[in-house]
């Protein structure tokens, strides 16, 4: 049944190994990923739905994730 499952949804039997192949290109659009969030972020706080006490650990994460 798990097998199945797998070759359902992965088109293999390696469905982890797949799933996992693209990790490298996804560490690749995490930077840019942060950038945006970043932005949102700043938006977010701005218009108040972020509180002041959090905004800046959040932009310090996003920060790290960009470098």
């Amino acid at each position: 049944m798990t097998i199945r499952y797998r070759m359902i949804l992965g088109g293999s039997k390696n469905f982890i190994e797949d799933y996992t192949s693209s990790l490298e290109f996804d560490k690749k659009l995490a930077k840019y990923a942060a950038m945006v969030m970043l932005a949102h972020v700043k938006v977010l706080a701005n218009s108040g739905y972020i509180p002041n006490s959090y905004v800046q650990n959040i932009i310090n994460e996003l920060i790290d994730l960009s470098l």
